[in-house]
């Protein structure tokens, strides 16, 4: 019996059965636990003559231990350096089985659900769709109704991330085989769901930390499958350098040699900031870039960023004057406004002065802004989703070659 003439329609069923009534909140007590249980359990034993063909129970294991050993360093890294707070939900034996009992038969599910549906389709331009839908699928289950319903930004964030995670299983489940996908979630599920204990971390912080393991388990997978998996061809050694300098290159020469170019720029003083009001228009306009750079002295005319009630602010130096103390004081004000700024700034709050002017291409990143309503969760976004796109590009790499 082979994977391609078993049906995932009921193991869909179920998953969202589940889903519903467990983040609806119909169940109460241990109903909540018994009844998902059952639930998975059932299926699992339905669908048992998919576990003959369905594990490759030596092969490709070792591979996974760098890729799992990410997870848990960072784990122990973060409750090292932020320190550790209780799960209370896993503090005693009774409700550490109950969700033993809960989370995995419904994770084998999860995981089986994904196998199957994989391994239907022979076709590489049917099999890169098919990874995206199935990836989307599971990782819309893995955010709680309640969380719908309430919409905001970092939802988004949330979903982009645990896509990204979810098309990395879907790599390993149809290359590896089930028991290494099951493997390979069994240890986040553990520390983020299981565990007694759980790292105290800002939430940004490690959603960022994620996207980076995330990002660096994708780029080791993709090596080493097209390493082992690859066609017997004259040329192996060749393709496989080929093809493993085209993941690296993508992947670690890209996105950080931007984010080198950057630290250098800031480390020599130059910074860009995104103009996001109209308040110096015409000579700026919402959505320009200005480039600074430091500068000990200012003169009367001149385009400055600053700090002022801790928003960062450019606008056009109105006026310099010296106070009682003896210290130069600098009034600015926006060329489209009627008054002068109520600010009165030091050298100390200038950022730099502006030299040059890109204009309008920071226009998506002001809409960002607008609705994200700060930086950290935007940046957050758009790292978010150039990994997510980066893993789908190495992905279908390693399909088509």
């Amino acid at each position: 019996m082979s994977g391609s003439h078993i049906s995932v329609i009921p193991l869909i069923i179920s998953i969202a059965s589940i889903y519903l009534i467990t983040t609806l909140n119909i169940l109460y007590g241990y109903a909540y636990f018994f009844v998902p249980s059952i639930i998975s359990i059932s299926l699992l034993i339905l669908y048992r003559s998919v576990f003959r063909f369905g594990i490759q129970f030596v092969n490709d294991l070792y591979i996974l231990i760098p890729l799992i050993m990410f997870d848990v360093i960072t784990f122990y890294l973060l409750g090292y350096i932020n320190g550790f707070g209780l799960n209370t939900v896993a503090v005693n034996i009774q409700g550490y089985i109950l969700l033993l009992l809960y989370y995995i038969p419904y994770y084998i599910l999860l995981e089986l659900t994904r196998y199957l549906y994989l391994s239907r389709s022979i076709l590489n331009r049917i099999l890169s769709m098919k990874f995206l839908i199935i990836s989307m699928f599971i990782a819309f289950f893995e955010i709680p109704v309640s969380q719908l319903y309430s919409f905001n930004p970092m939802l988004l964030i949330n979903y982009l991330i645990l896509l990204a995670r979810n098309i990395l299983l879907s790599m390993i489940a149809f290359r590896l085989g089930f028991i290494q996908v099951f493997l390979f979630r069994f240890v986040p599920l553990y520390f983020e769901k299981l565990s007694p204990i759980l790292p105290i971390i800002d939430k940004n912080i490690e959603y960022l930390l994620l996207l980076l393991i995330i990002s660096v388990q994708v780029i080791i997978l993709a090596i080493y499958i097209k390493h082992t998996h690859v066609r017997e061809r004259k040329s192996t050694r060749l393709y496989n350098y080929s093809l493993t300098h085209k993941i690296i290159s993508r992947s670690f020469l890209i996105l950080p040699s931007f984010l080198l170019l950057i630290c250098f720029l800031l480390f020599i003083g130059i910074r860009l900031f995104v103009v996001s009001s109209g308040s110096m228009t015409p000579t700026l306009n919402m959505g320009d870039i200005v480039v600074t750079k430091p500068v000990e002295n200012v003169s009367k005319g001149d385009i400055i960023v600053f700090m002022a009630n801790n928003k960062i602010i450019v606008h056009r130096i109105f006026k310099i004057f010296i106070n009682n103390e003896n210290k130069r004081i600098i009034i600015t004000k926006g060329d489209a406004l009627d008054k002068s700024d109520p600010w009165l700034l030091t050298k100390e709050d200038i950022i730099g002065k502006v030299f040059l002017t890109i204009p309008l291409i920071g226009i998506p990143y002001v809409y960002l802004i607008s609705f994200f309503g700060n930086y950290l969760s935007a940046a957050l976004f758009i790292i978010s989703l150039v990994v997510v796109l980066n893993i789908l590009s190495i992905n279908k790499e390693v399909l088509y070659n």
